[in-house]
């Protein structure tokens, strides 16, 4: 932000999670729909600590919720582009992973994937209010 006002309200909308960001991400294999949303809860791996796990106890862990669209089916691998409304520690990553469609590259969270050394995840858009206007920011094609 250029200016203090900017910087608070940005912040504002950051901590209230009204900002509206979008990633794209390769995943292995095509996900049962073209379009969808992933509503879960997320809480640390019980097996290992540095991880984060889907609980299916709606009791434990955050809730966690990802608007998706397949781009690309590309037949073992589809390009998908994420909306959060939430933010949780590895979010996109667990969610795809508990689907069976880990991203590739994510020896993490179950990528098949030997060879790349990261998750094939990418910060795409962002989305905020200023004095009123929406401004949108996306990566350049």
């Amino acid at each position: 932000a250029k200016t203090p006002y900017a910087k608070t309200e940005l912040g504002k909308q950051f901590f209230n999670k009204t900002t509206q960001r979008t990633y794209q991400a390769l995943v292995w294999g095509v996900p049962n729909s073209p379009t969808g949303r992933i509503e879960s809860q997320i809480t640390r791996n019980p097996k290992d600590r540095l991880q984060m796990a889907v609980s299916f106890d709606p009791e434990v862990g955050k809730h966690a919720v990802t608007h998706y669209t397949m781009l690309e089916n590309y037949s073992y691998t589809s390009l998908i582009e994420c909306r959060l409304e939430t933010g949780r520690t590895h979010q996109i990553r667990v969610q795809f992973s508990s689907r069976g469609t880990p991203l590739t590259g994510d020896g993490k969270y179950g990528s098949r994937d030997n060879k790349a050394k990261m998750p094939a995840l990418f910060a795409f858009g962002l989305a905020f209010v200023i004095n009123g206007k929406r401004i949108e920011v996306k990566k350049a094609s």
